[in-house]
């Protein structure tokens, strides 16, 4: 026999209240349609539930069928509560790490944002750090992808090569207008703010070698751009960041003369990894996507490597 289970929810109810009335208020629902709700389930059983009088009872019958049906209420709860978990745990999420000077880069607003298209009920979140603290958090799987720069060790990493970057001076005016890169005479007397070392040594090395070949003189930064140590006058500071150069648009902005472009890579796991991750590498490996050097405005003063 194939019982409706409402209707034993109902009985289940009316058995624990003895009372048509006090069970049809704690179920939100008629008492004549709860009444008639379990003389249908008596009729479908062939037998009665309850001793009907100035108060009801259960019958011999009602009494071993509610041994059983007492479990529902709490089994539906429970059930109840176990799906509200399992569709929270699996409502889509993405974490993904940038350098500070993402915002100003439009590969990845166009990618957060036809991610955001795709998924709107998806958690998307962009995290800000120094490339190599992104590159472990992914390792550690405490971020689900990053954006960063090279060199880093890659090992057990699905890494997409999304642009070239330089290493980027901000001159003044009268400096801007001599040529489209910068030479350690233009630095000279000067001091260049850039990211700490100890924050990526490889990167740092590469990047300011020969700055420091050239004696050029280097001051560790923040991410806004503030030197670490005093006394710097705001005069004497160089910003500089990682970016492309555009001498029509931006004439101020020069890589320094010999420099190498650096790469910038779209970091994951090396496993498949969620539908949103693959989502991602598909994007960015479309010839369509926009290219990296669209937008990349300057910072005020640094960015990291």
């Amino acid at each position: 026999m194939i019982l409706d289970l409402r209707s034993l929810l109902h009985f289940a109810a009316v058995a624990e209240a003895r009372s048509f009335t006090v069970a049809a208020k704690r179920l939100g629902i008629a008492q004549p349609w709860l009444s008639q709700r379990i003389r249908t389930l008596e009729a479908r059983l062939g037998f009665a539930l309850f001793v009907r009088g100035r108060s009801i009872e259960l019958t011999d019958e009602g009494t071993q069928l509610y041994t059983l049906a007492s479990q529902l209420p709490k089994l539906a709860r429970d059930i109840g509560s176990l799906a509200d978990q399992l569709s929270s745990s699996s409502r889509k999420s993405l974490r993904i790490g940038a350098p500070p000077y993402a915002n100003r880069i439009a590969l990845v607003n166009d990618l957060l944002g036809e991610l955001g298209t795709l998924y709107r009920d998806a958690n998307i979140s962009l995290e800000v750090g120094w490339s190599s603290h992104l590159v472990e958090r992914v390792r550690d799987r405490e971020l689900d992808a990053a954006f960063a720069l090279m060199p880093f060790d890659t090992t057990g990493l699905n890494c997409i090569d999304v642009g070239q970057l330089y290493r980027l001076f901000v001159l003044d005016k009268d400096a801007a207008s001599e040529g489209s890169v910068v030479t350690a005479d233009t630095l000279k007397n000067r001091a260049v703010a850039v990211f700490p070392r100890a924050v990526n040594p490889a990167l740092y090395d590469q990047a300011f070698e020969p700055l420091i070949k050239a004696g050029i003189e280097l001051v560790p930064a923040a991410f806004d751009g503030r030197p670490m140590r005093n006394p710097v006058s705001p005069g004497e500071l160089i910003p500089s960041y990682f970016g492309i150069p555009d001498p029509v648009s931006r004439p101020e902005e020069k890589r320094f003369v010999g420099s190498t472009a650096f790469s910038l890579r779209f970091v994951t796991h090396d496993e498949a990894g969620s539908s949103l991750v693959r989502a991602a590498r598909t994007i960015l490996m479309r010839p369509t996507i926009a290219p990296v050097s669209r937008d990349v405005d300057r910072a005020t003063a640094i960015s990291d490597g």
